[in-house]
C-alpha cells in the first residue's frame, strides 16, 4: 500500500515550529513526552477537619463554564490541521473571584529537571533556534481582559537568561499573528525554554466567558511578504511512488545545488541530501527511510512541514 503524505508549507527565516513540542497541538499528550496543559489547581470541594478538634478548613469551590472541564482543553477550531489550544477562565465561588486561567508549555521527563531541581522548561539543544515568541491566536475578551504569553530562556542553574511578552487585548474572531523578540539579560548559554499563557496580564481584571484560542506556535519569525513568498519560497508535492516527494523552487530562487534537510518534530535531524534544482523542474526527494510522522524539510532559510502517513 502507498504510503500517503500531507503538507502544510511554511516559508520562515530559520526552523521554527519543531522547537517547541507539540507546538500546533496536533498531539494527544502522554506522560513524559509532551506539551503539558497546566493550571491553576481544579479542586471543587475539599474539606479538611483538624484532629485536635480545631475549625474545619474548607479549599475553594471552583466551577468552570458550562460545557468545559478545565481551565485549558484542545478545541478543534484550528489555524491548521485538526487541533488548537483554548484557555478560559474560572470562578471561585468560596470568594466570589474569577480566576483566570493559565497553561505552561514544558516537557516534564527527567532530562528537563535542572541542578537545583527546579523543572525549569523544555530541555534545548545546539541546533534550536530562539528568536522570540511567535503564534496565531482568537481572543474574544468579554471584558477590558488582557491575556499574556511568554517565553523564558533558563540556564543550567534555573537562572533567567532572556524572555518575550507578548499582550493580547481586543477583540480578534479571526486569526492573528503575534510576534515579539526574546530580550536577553545575560550572556550564559540557554539550556531550557518554557512557554506560558495567562488569561491576565497580572494588571489587568480577567472576566468570566472569555475565550482565548492559540495554535502553531514558534520560536522565529514566521510571517513574510506576498511578494516574498510567490518568488522565494518552495513547494514540495507528494509522487506516484511512495518513497519520494517532489521539491519545486521559486522563481527568485537561483539553480544549482542546494542542501536538503529533513527533522523530525523534536528536532532532530534525520536527512541531509545535496539536491539539484534546474528551472521549474520538479526534484525528487527520497524519504524511504522515513518513519511515519510528522517532519520539517529545510532549504535556504525556508522550512516546509509534512506528515508521513
Amino acid at each position: 500500500m502507498k504510503n500517503l503524505y500531507l503538507f502544510l508549507a511554511v516559508t520562515a527565516t530559520a526552523f521554527s515550529w519543531a522547537q517547541v513540542p507539540n507546538a500546533s497541538f496536533e498531539e494527544f499528550t502522554g506522560y513524559g513526552n509532551e506539551t503539558r496543559f497546566w493550571g491553576p489547581n481544579p479542586i471543587i470541594i475539599s474539606i479538611t477537619i483538624p484532629i485536635d478538634g480545631g475549625p474545619s478548613v474548607a479549599t475553594p469551590t471552583i466551577v468552570y463554564e458550562e460545557g468545559t472541564y478545565n481551565y485549558c482543553f484542545f478545541t478543534d477550531e484550528a489555524h491548521t490541521g485538526n487541533r488548537a489550544m483554548e484557555l478560559r477562565n474560572a470562578y471561585n465561588l468560596t470568594d466570589a473571584v474569577v480566576v483566570p486561567g493559565k497553561m505552561i508549555l514544558f516537557n516534564e521527563d527527567q532530562g528537563s529537571t535542572t541542578a537545583s531541581g527546579w523543572n525549569a522548561g523544555y530541555q534545548m539543544t545546539p541546533e534550536t533556534v530562539v528568536e522570540g515568541l511567535g503564534f496565531y491566536y482568537k481572543f474574544f475578551p468579554m471584558g477590558n481582559d488582557v491575556a499574556q504569553a511568554k517565553i523564558e530562556l533558563f540556564n543550567s542553574s534555573s537562572g533567567l537568561v532572556g524572555s518575550a511578552v507578548v499582550n493580547l487585548s481586543g477583540t480578534h474572531s479571526e486569526y492573528t499573528y503575534a510576534w515579539s523578540p526574546i530580550q536577553l539579560l545575560s550572556d550564559d548559554v540557554p539550556t531550557f525554554m518554557r512557554v506560558d499563557f495567562s488569561m491576565t496580564d497580572g494588571i489587568s481584571s480577567p472576566t468570566l466567558g472569555s475565550r482565548l484560542v492559540v495554535d502553531d506556535i514558534a520560536t522565529v519569525n514566521v510571517v513574510l511578504s506576498d511578494a516574498t513568498l510567490s518568488q522565494k519560497q518552495f513547494q514540495v508535492y507528494p509522487t506516484l511512488a511512495d518513497h519520494e516527494i517532489n521539491l519545486v523552487k521559486g522563481s527568485g530562487i537561483s539553480d544549482g545545488s542546494k542542501s536538503v534537510e529533513i527533522f523530525t518534530a523534536d528536532g532532530k535531524s534525520v536527512s541531509n541530501q545535496l539536491i539539484e534544482f534546474f528551472g521549474n523542474n520538479p526534484a525528487k526527494i527520497n524519504v524511504s527511510t522515513l518513519s511515519h510522522g510528522i517532519y520539517f524539510l529545510r532549504i535556504e532559510n525556508n522550512v516546509l512541514k509534512f506528515v508521513k502517513r
